[in-house]
């Protein structure tokens, strides 16, 4: 029986063509590992993602399975243990979501309990709520004004 293979990455600072090929010979030595320990990539999910701001994306790369190789997707943004990050590493559309789930969340609270006594608000937040806005801030912490007033718009609609 054959199990999934989760959250592997492989990186490298790719400056010309022998990195890029390095990289591709780390895929093949990744694909001959799975299949000795009889564990599946799943080919479909498997991306790639360049970081940098003068990015050669012209580089690519396979997978060979069973004399059929299949050319994996080149992305902008992925999502990896509940972090979105692009190219940039400009954590703007990551901020977006968990302010919009904050929001949904402060929602439910507000249409579900009508009457709560402060205490029970407290532990509802910082479950409901503040939970989504924590989660992972030192990857993404906020030093940009914009982002910084926007999370406190979210802590301001909680008082009203």
């Amino acid at each position: 029986m054959a199990h999934l293979a989760h959250s592997v990455k492989l990186f490298r600072h790719i400056l010309d063509v022998s990195d890029n090929k390095f990289l591709q010979g780390e895929l093949h030595n990744l694909k001959d590992w799975t299949d000795k320990w009889l564990l599946k990539l799943n080919v479909k999910k498997c991306k790639v993602v360049s970081f940098g701001r003068m990015v050669d994306n012209s580089y690519s790369y396979h997978l060979v399975d069973k004399n059929q190789s299949t050319s994996l997707e080149r992305c902008t943004q992925f999502k990896d243990l509940g972090v979105l990050m692009d190219e940039q590493l400009n954590l703007k559309e990551h901020i977006h979501e968990k302010m919009n789930k904050a929001y949904a969340m402060l929602g439910i609270i507000r249409w579900n309990f009508k009457y709560l006594t402060i205490s029970c608000f407290v532990t509802l937040y910082k479950g409901m709520v503040r939970s989504h806005l924590d989660y992972c801030s030192s990857v993404w912490s906020l030093y940009r004004k914009g982002d910084i007033e926007a999370l406190e718009k979210v802590q301001k609609r909680l008082l009203k």
